[in-house]
């Protein structure tokens, strides 16, 4: 079951910019982020979410579109 889940994570990491975190830092060094509940977000908690590509603030809280960054926080709760 993990192959299969790291197969989805290489999947997601392709359509990813090239400036990306998960190209830059490798997935097992993806920043910090909740599930909130939200389908497509997380809730980004880095110390600079402004300096990313795929952070949007909204309602006084930060949140996180990067699809492989969503999968991993929604599937391993990180």
């Amino acid at each position: 079951m993990k192959q299969a889940y790291m197969e989805r994570i290489g999947e997601l990491v392709k359509d990813c910019p090239g400036s990306c975190k998960c190209h830059t830092q490798g997935v097992d060094n993806l920043c910090r982020a909740r599930d909130v509940g939200l389908e497509t977000y997380v809730e980004c908690k880095e110390d600079k979410p402004f300096e990313c590509n795929h952070s949007v603030f909204h309602g006084q809280t930060w949140y996180c579109s990067c699809h492989p960054r969503v999968f991993i926080a929604k599937v391993f709760g990180e």
